[in-house]
């Protein structure tokens, strides 16, 4: 049987009185105190009759019932018999510090608010605030919350809205379109006109470009998006069937794209002939976010 100390002095010890009637030889059940007889090992019983200590196997007494002593011989009415059990301190059901594994369900576990820590160095846990939010860190950093409402986000989450500072004038055939001005880039994905993937996954990348001056004598003029894993020829004017050159013309798009980890996407300017002319204006914007 495990126990914590060093010996059985270190464990627990109950005492059990009788009155004994005349010729008694069998106690058991319920004592004067209402405590009822029960040991684990006769060889941690000992047993008195009017405070002298008796001889077990079978000498003065026999205890191997679990829940009863016999005497040999019949006490006198009024003997007073005392029986004192000891037993170890064990932990039921337990799990050590390291080496054992859990089995089944856990219920009903009230950790107060406190933070649980899941691995080894420390620095990915999770936490039920003072203000009903799930939070789950990774790296020490909030990666998911969860507050009262249901409501989820996700703070290190790649998302980015960006867009120029100021005009482009005059943009050439094949010229990456300036993002030089940023509304927001959550995880610090995007930079110099161009958003990098952290992870591999889809992302949901949009745009909307304003290009004005466009040149009738273009055979077409595009705006394409362009990632490390294709790209794509999303909107396109056939600015030689116009009359006249445009004075501004939108280029909208949304795409769910694949990306790996590393890739890159970027808005490009497209025409085909013409005169490099074409402005992009201000009014533009390129955004993207994962996911999934």
């Amino acid at each position: 049987m495990p126990y914590i100390g060093r010996t059985l002095g270190q464990g627990t010890r109950s005492r059990f009185l009788y009155t004994a009637t005349a010729g008694q030889t069998t106690f058991s059940g319920s004592d004067s105190q209402s405590n009822t007889l029960a040991y684990a090992d006769n060889n941690g019983l000992d047993c008195f009759q009017n405070g002298v200590l008796l001889k077990g196997g079978g000498a003065d007494y026999t205890a191997t019932s679990g829940t009863s002593v016999v005497l040999t011989t019949g006490a006198s009415v009024s003997d007073v018999i005392e029986i004192l059990v000891y037993d170890v301190f064990a932990i039921a059901d337990h799990v050590k510090k390291s080496g054992d594994a859990m089995t089944g369900a856990l219920t009903n576990i009230d950790v107060n608010g406190t933070e649980l820590i899941l691995d080894a160095d420390g620095d990915t846990s999770i936490q039920a605030s003072s203000d009903d939010t799930l939070i789950l860190k990774t790296n020490s950093n909030t990666a998911l919350s969860i507050d009262a409402n249901g409501h989820i986000t996700k703070p290190l989450q790649p998302a980015f809205l960006v867009q120029p500072s100021s005009d482009q004038t005059n943009i050439a055939h094949g010229t990456t379109i300036v993002f030089d001005s940023e509304i927001f880039d959550q995880n610090g994905d995007f930079a110099s006109n161009t958003f990098t993937a952290p992870v591999t996954g889809k992302y949901q990348i949009s745009f909307s470009v304003r290009v004005d001056n466009l040149d009738v004598s273009a055979t077409y003029t595009r705006i394409r998006l362009v990632t490390s894993n294709r790209t794509f020829n999303a909107s396109i004017i056939d600015t030689g069937s116009l009359s006249g050159d445009p004075v501004y013309w939108f280029f909208p798009q949304s795409i769910l794209v694949d990306m790996d980890a590393n890739d890159t996407a970027y808005i490009e300017f497209t025409q085909s002939g013409g005169v490099s002319q074409a402005d992009i204006r201000v009014h533009s914007f390129f955004s993207g976010y994962l996911a999934c």
